[in-house]
């Protein structure tokens, strides 16, 4: 069973990522386990990283965005996806279904907001429960 937690990661803020926010997320809802982990990253492991110890060790996490669980909800709802996720189809028809889904128009703008601000590779994962 996924851990869905609300670990204060801010949300997002094109004025402020990656100057001032490092982690944020496009939605209002709970982050998943991986998002918490990356947040207790930033804040407890690397300020406590000691370089001078391992002066050949760079410990850094990549600026992130995540989609609360809110935003992964309603793209479900709103494309239908539920029914075709748990009725029993194949896998690449659940597939096709989900690279159809569209996203709202707002989340779809605040997307185009962070890519504008990023010149790194973008992972996508859902992290959520149907």
């Amino acid at each position: 069973m996924s851990r869905l937690v609300d670990v204060g990661v801010p949300h997002f803020d094109p004025e402020t990522f990656g100057v001032k926010e490092r982690l944020a997320r496009i939605g209002t809802g709970s982050v998943g386990g991986k998002a918490a982990g990356l947040r207790q990253v930033i804040e407890r492991i690397l300020p406590r990283f000691d370089v001078a110890r391992f002066p050949d060790v760079e410990a850094v996490v990549p600026s992130a965005v995540v989609l609360a669980t809110d935003v992964f909800t309603e793209f479900v709802e709103r494309n239908r996806l539920r029914e075709i996720a748990l009725g029993g189809a194949p896998d690449t028809e659940i597939a096709l279904a989900f690279v159809r889904g569209e996203l709202t128009e707002e989340v779809r703008e605040q997307l185009r907001q962070y890519l504008a601000l990023t010149r790194t590779p973008l992972a996508l994962r859902p992290s959520s429960l149907l």
